[in-house]
């Protein structure tokens, strides 16, 4: 089994609930329900982002600034790892416990 595809409705109707709150506190609240209900998820997340952080990081601690569209390409690319790894992995597991209740 795969992923449902999101519907515009659905897609909607999330968009206007969650910009509602501030984005920090959007943020916030989704890393903390996401440590608590996924913490293997988050690791990964984690271990994916961290390279991305460390490049802007050290060129600042170096008083160097990144491009500007170097910068924006960093976030797009991390996000689309992050992305990526997170709905791969999700169709992963669906596909083990598919297979774990057919040989179980």
């Amino acid at each position: 089994m795969t992923l449902p595809k999101v519907t515009h409705e659905c897609l909607t109707a999330i968009l206007e609930k969650a910009t509602q709150k501030d984005p920090q506190a959007f943020a916030l609240e989704t890393m903390v329900e996401m440590l608590a209900d996924q913490p293997v998820l988050m690791e990964g997340i984690g271990t994916v982002i961290g390279p991305f952080i460390t490049v802007l990081s050290e060129n600042e601690a170096e008083g160097q600034q990144l491009d500007e569209s170097l910068r924006a390409e960093l976030i797009i690319m991390a996000q689309f790892c992050i992305i990526g790894i997170t709905i791969k992995a999700i169709n992963a597991q669906i596909e083990a416990d598919e297979m774990n209740e057919v040989w179980a």
